[in-house]
């Protein structure tokens, strides 16, 4: 991410990240730990996980590629060492 950020931008956008990754994490534990104090830890990391769940799908069915950005998975593949021959 820093690498691709314009270097006017990459202090911004990096601490507009460790806020989202940091920042987040007490909110979550906040949310979980009131749902398992009322209705018990099962339920609360079932909803945690159709959450996680929820947002991967919106990131993969609204991803780069839906921006107008161009993907190269291929190459990633490739550097891997993962890439069909």
């Amino acid at each position: 991410m820093q690498t691709a950020t314009p270097d006017s931008l990459r202090g911004r956008v990096m601490s507009l990240n460790m806020m989202l990754m940091i920042g987040s994490q007490p909110i979550g534990a906040f949310f979980t730990g009131t749902v398992a104090a009322h209705a018990g830890a099962p339920l609360a990391l079932t909803i945690d996980a159709l959450i996680c769940g929820c947002v991967l799908a919106a990131v993969v069915a609204y991803g780069p590629s839906r921006r107008g950005l161009r993907t190269r998975p291929h190459t990633a593949l490739e550097a891997s060492g993962l890439a069909p021959t």
